[in-house]
């Protein structure tokens, strides 16, 4: 099998593994869109009266009074995270295709890397020098034991 048919194989392979995982991506794609845009439009308030009359107030963010004491900024103290509660499908598909897709970013990288021209150069060189390392290695070994032994090589 010549060089160019085995790389053919390769890539093959890779188109149908990343196909697959597309394919994966998609359906999980689909199945939190359709949890999303099932959620009611909008959120609950935490804080709303128990079923006793009772409201729990819930602190969304840590009351910083002395910045001196941490060590902050007034500037960055006064200025809480701002968190939207607001689900989009959009944002559920860039979580979601995030990970997958640098995955696959990394993979197509290291499988252009290794099919590159230099690095079959630097891999048959390498494989040369260990053959002719090996190869003067067994020639010492016969030397020794001939000589050993009192027979010429």
């Amino acid at each position: 099998m010549s060089i160019s048919t085995a790389l053919l194989y390769v890539l093959t392979l890779c188109v149908l593994a990343l196909m697959v995982a597309l394919w994966a991506v998609w359906r999980r794609l689909e199945d939190l869109s359709d949890q999303v845009s099932a959620l009611p439009s909008k959120p609950s308030r935490a804080n709303a009266p128990t079923p006793q009359g009772h409201v729990e107030p819930v602190a969304r963010f840590p009351l910083i009074t002395d910045t001196a004491a941490t060590g902050a900024s007034p500037a960055s103290a006064a200025a809480p995270e701002s968190r939207d509660p607001d689900l989009t499908a959009a944002r559920v598909a860039s979580v979601t295709l995030a990970e997958p897709l640098i995955k696959v970013a990394a993979f197509t990288h290291g499988v252009r890397r290794a099919l590159g021209e230099e690095h079959r150069i630097r891999v048959s060189a390498t494989f040369r020098r260990e053959l002719r390392r090996q190869r003067k290695l067994r020639r010492r070994q016969r030397g020794s034991r001939a000589r050993d032994e009192g027979v010429r090589p």
